[in-house]
């Protein structure tokens, strides 16, 4: 009977990278917002902050940050049975800084200096404590002006299966396989004829949540989820 939630969400990825001689560590602290109306309309904002550190001394900037692009999508999502069922469109707007000299060793970019639309959609089964999911995604990099050309993606493509358990009111995890295709690029209208790309990873995500919160008011109540961890 819910007629709308507001979910705010932050959190932070790590990863290492080398160019070159110079090794770099990188986070990327986000922050998302996420609204549901009516159970089946959904609205959702997420920005991130990326942030690069250089562990060599060849490096040409020591550190570096800028807020990346904004990531938007809409749509609907519904349940049929133990199904649970999404789709929506999704753009990614480039409101971070970018320069042609990005794909240079070393060089920090905060933004990928592209507005990209796409579509996405996904299901899930549910057998309690057991969801099964798979979802697939297509997006569309629009023209960028380059040093010497202009660079259109026309189709990168993901393919996820998930598997997850709840162990119990606190503590669960996710098995992900995710399947990469991506279709050549485009640079002055000519394809690049080794730019076909397609890669698998996988992954594992654990979480831990406990000491929620309920504010009881005339209009309905508010569900705090004050202390959560997850370790991908």
């Amino acid at each position: 009977k819910t007629s709308w939630e507001l979910g705010i969400e932050s959190g932070v990825s790590m990863s290492h990278e080398a160019y070159g001689t110079a090794d770099y560590f990188s986070i990327t602290p986000y922050a998302s917002l996420d609204a549901l109306f009516e159970r089946a309309w959904f609205l959702a904002a997420q920005l991130p902050f990326p942030a690069e550190f250089a562990l060599d001394r060849q490096a040409r900037r020591p550190a570096a940050m800028d807020f990346g692009d904004v990531q938007l999508s809409a749509g609907w999502t519904g349940r049929l049975g133990d199904y649970r069922l999404r789709a929506g469109l999704s753009g990614i707007i480039p409101t971070g800084t970018w320069n042609p000299y990005a794909s240079g060793e070393g060089v920090f970019s905060g933004s990928s200096g592209r507005l990209s639309l796409g579509t996405a959609v996904s299901v899930s089964r549910i057998m309690d404590p057991v969801v099964l999911g798979a979802s697939f995604s297509y997006e569309v990099g629009l023209p960028r002006q380059e040093r010497y050309a202009v660079t259109v993606r026309p189709g990168d493509m993901i393919l996820n299966f998930t598997v997850s358990e709840i162990l119990n009111d606190e503590v669960g995890y996710t098995l992900r396989i995710s399947q990469g295709f991506n279709l050549p690029e485009l640079q002055d209208s000519q394809w690049n004829a080794s730019g076909f790309s397609y890669g698998v990873s996988s992954g594992a995500e654990f979480w831990y949540s406990t000491g929620d919160l309920s504010i009881k008011n005339s209009r309905g109540d508010i569900v705090c989820y004050p202390y959560g961890l997850m370790v991908i």
